[in-house]
């Protein structure tokens, strides 16, 4: 999460902030740090890459199912912190942004489509109606 804390500081400047280890990037496990030239022919890669089920997990990391499941219990417990129900910032990954934007709006893009460019994200207004798309940052 250094690069989350990093990029809160150069945006928001020293601020009181609180990690949430459920809004962490994905868990890769020995996957971590490998290209994929360099993980290709690995049978547990190509299990893991292939699998549509999202079952299969990283040797050591985590499944894309667990990873959701974790993401989205992070969310809950960012919605949860009394200050963000008026308003509050997550500096997360692009990862855990896509798992959060396609749980929210499930029909309107996939999981790809919804991974922010790089020091960009979305504002969302969350009301009891649903949640909305301000605008895209």
């Amino acid at each position: 999460m250094l690069r989350a804390r990093e990029t809160l500081e150069i945006i928001y400047g020293p601020v009181r902030s609180t990690a949430l280890p459920g809004l962490a990037e994905y868990d890769f496990g020995e996957f971590e740090m490998h290209s994929y030239d360099e993980l290709k022919e690995r049978p547990e890669y190509l299990k893991w890459i292939l699998d549509e089920t999202g079952e299969i997990s990283c040797p050591g990391g985590e499944s894309r199912s667990a990873n959701r499941e974790r993401v989205l219990r992070g969310f809950n417990e960012l919605l949860a912190i009394p200050c963000c129900r008026k308003s509050c910032v997550a500096v997360c990954h692009g990862g855990t942004i896509a798992v959060i934007m396609e749980h929210l709006f499930p029909n309107e893009r996939n999981f790809y489509e919804w991974q922010p460019a790089p020091g960009r994200g979305y504002t969302l207004v969350l009301g009891e109606d649903g949640a909305h798309i301000y605008h895209t940052i």
